[in-house]
């Protein structure tokens, strides 16, 4: 299992820059982990669910989110067909 942290300003090119050289496949596990500072917008969660579930087929868990960022991922990975492949953790 592999843990990152997410930038403090972050958006859709960033999360494939933040997992781009990271060994990714299926049934691996990818952690990031959301520290008070980091910013989980709605299109650096998407493209996490994109590259890390859809195009690698691991499983995506996400550690620390809000309520409104975790509704987001979900919706996320429900759209691309993928929620079997993410983990929401308090």
């Amino acid at each position: 299992m592999t843990t990152i942290e997410a930038p403090r300003i972050a958006g859709r090119d960033r999360a494939r820059e933040d997992v781009a050289a990271l060994d990714l496949r299926p049934g691996g596990n990818l952690v990031v982990t959301f520290p008070a500072r980091a910013s989980a917008t709605p299109s650096y969660l998407d493209e996490l669910v994109a590259v890390v579930c859809v195009e690698s087929g691991a499983t995506l868990v996400l550690r620390s989110l809000s309520e409104r960022a975790r509704s987001v991922a979900a919706e996320s990975a429900d759209r691309q067909g993928v929620s079997d492949l993410l983990v929401l953790e308090p």
